[in-house]
């Protein structure tokens, strides 16, 4: 699982097929960057609950206070309802907007499903997570 935000506070989090099966039963947390800053890393972690769905969002639930104020170190929770988890197995895609005043979005994607140009977004973030010491202090 791989996740980027960018400065609009817009998520895109990227799932495996089988992470997607997982996520049925457990909490999900993978690495979480900053797309304007990818040297600035976190973790992100989703699970499905009910009860924290409407947190902040409209089906798909964020918990954002470790996020904020921190450079490195970062986190961010998800809470997707089982009406999104359904939506995502059948589509291959779901996305919401978040409950705050920027309008700011999250997108839950099953890579597997993603063909041609829609990958390039999940391999550019693994690109940054696998080469974070490598990058220019710029991007930091």
């Amino acid at each position: 699982m791989i996740a980027g935000i960018s400065n609009q506070s817009d998520i895109d989090l990227y799932l495996e097929s089988e992470e997607i099966t997982r996520l049925e039963k457990e909490t999900l947390e993978g690495v979480l960057i900053k797309t304007r800053r990818p040297k600035r890393q976190g973790t992100i972690s989703i699970s499905i609950n009910e009860k924290r769905k409407y947190e902040n969002g409209f089906g798909i639930g964020i918990y954002d206070k470790r996020y904020w104020g921190f450079e490195d170190g970062f986190h961010i929770d998800i809470f997707m309802g089982n009406e999104c988890y359904e939506e995502l197995k059948r589509r291959g895609v779901i996305g919401l907007r978040q409950r705050m005043r920027d309008g700011s979005k999250i997108n839950v994607y099953d890579i597997s499903k993603l063909n041609g140009l829609s990958k390039i977004g999940a391999e550019q973030l693994e690109f940054y997570r696998d080469n974070r010491e490598k990058l220019s202090d710029l991007l930091g």
